[in-house]
């Protein structure tokens, strides 16, 4: 492989410069590196590129239209580190994703990604449909999106989808566990983690199939499946997307609920309240990568509650 050229094409790539050409080459030239120590980590990467650049949508869909699939590679697959595009929507903590290739048990190759950081990545798949995803998930591309009669992806963990439309071509998201999501062009918030599988709609159309049965869902609507059933209900979507700018949104909830998702949050806190303050509501938001601020904010909050917090490290 030529590494002069690929180094000087992979930093057009990061700064969105790259021609369609010139993306083409990029993509085959990645398909025979070796291993990553050409690639920036997510340190160097924040230091040579502004994280509000971004590409707009016509750009990103014209380039990505555009990307052939790549070729067929050995069958134990490769894993490196890859900065996607973002095209033109919201980063947040935007970083390197684990991509992957493999064609086990298949005659069609597929992508892989991955996000095993603590961090929110953002992607972009090769149809223009953009998605954040939390920490431990992970999405399988099925289908060839250059040619086959349906986008199909597989998926598990917590991610919010703004999907590509196509009319003639349905996207359609898979489980484990055999549930589907038909999406119809729009943004929802989808969580298929073992036996919990929801999505809230805050934009068009999707529907949940189970089997025979399919549930199709409106905007600020809430589907998911309960003991082999499908559900629905009305929802506040900021308690379900708030995630996505880094924040937790709670509507009038008791403060030792409030507590445990901070925990989750911050897995390396331990935090706990006194009995006396376990009946006070709390409304707001709370930041995820903020952990003092989060104790800032409920002191002040109860501040005439005399609420004692207590942290152990």
């Amino acid at each position: 492989m030529d590494k002069e050229r690929f180094e000087y094409l992979y930093t057009k790539y990061l700064q969105d410069n790259c021609s369609e050409n010139e993306l083409k080459e990029f993509y085959e030239l990645y398909q025979s590196l070796e291993d990553p120590q050409h690639l920036l980590d997510l340190e160097r990467f924040e230091e040579n590129f502004p994280l509000e650049k971004q590409l707009s949508p016509e750009k990103s869909s014209a380039i990505l239209a555009h990307i052939q699939q790549p070729k067929t590679i050995s069958k134990q697959a490769k894993i490196i580190k890859l900065i996607p595009i973002a095209a033109a929507f919201l980063i947040i903590g935007f970083a390197a994703l684990w991509f992957m290739k493999s064609n086990e048990n298949s005659e069609v190759d597929y992508f892989r990604y991955s996000n095993t950081s603590k961090k929110i990545k953002v992607l972009t798949l090769e149809d223009g449909t953009r998605i954040l995803l939390k920490p431990n998930s992970e999405l399988v591309q099925k289908s060839d999106f250059a040619k086959a009669s349906e986008r199909i992806i597989s998926f598990k963990g917590e991610g919010f989808f703004d999907v590509s439309k196509r009319s003639n071509q349905p996207f359609k998201i898979v489980s484990q566990n055999q549930a589907e999501i038909k999406v119809y062009g729009t943004r929802f918030n989808l969580i298929f983690h073992g036996d919990q599988q929801e999505a809230v709609l805050t934009e068009g159309s999707i529907a949940m199939k189970l089997g025979t049965e399919e549930v199709k869902i409106k905007p600020s609507e809430r589907v998911l499946i309960d003991k082999g059933a499908i559900r629905t209900s009305v929802v506040d979507t900021m308690q379900y997307i708030s995630w996505t700018n880094h924040q937790l949104y709670f509507n009038d909830k008791p403060l030792q609920e409030v507590i445990n998702q901070l925990h989750t949050a911050y897995p390396d806190q331990k935090i706990q309240i006194n009995n006396q303050n376990s009946n006070l509501y709390f409304t707001g938001y709370l930041p995820t990568d903020d952990f003092e601020d989060c104790i800032t904010i409920l002191q002040k909050t109860f501040k005439n509650y005399n609420l004692v917090i207590s942290i152990e490290k």
